[in-house]
């Protein structure tokens, strides 16, 4: 839902500091929510297949990398806060 509203804003709108900064919002929220599905979906396939030992190997592993990805998309949406 959140998607399909960003992207009727036009790129010619985005030099307005107020519309820059609420699509920045719902891009960070919608980041979030998409990460949140990805990490419960994850989990159940992963619960299915591994062990409990492995699965909590797993966890740590996968909440590893869903940080190192956070953070590489919190650079981008600062580098579209900066232009």
């Amino acid at each position: 839902m959140v998607t399909m509203e960003l992207e009727r804003i036009k790129v010619g709108n985005l030099k307005d500091q107020n519309v820059k900064d609420e699509y920045v919002e719902r891009l960070k929220d919608s980041l979030g929510k998409i990460k949140t599905y990805e990490c419960l979906e994850l989990d159940e396939l992963w619960k299915g297949v591994l062990d409990p030992y492995e699965a909590r190997s797993f966890g740590r592993i996968s909440v590893y990398r869903k940080n190192r990805e956070a953070q590489q998309d919190t650079k981008a949406i600062e580098a579209i806060e900066r232009a």
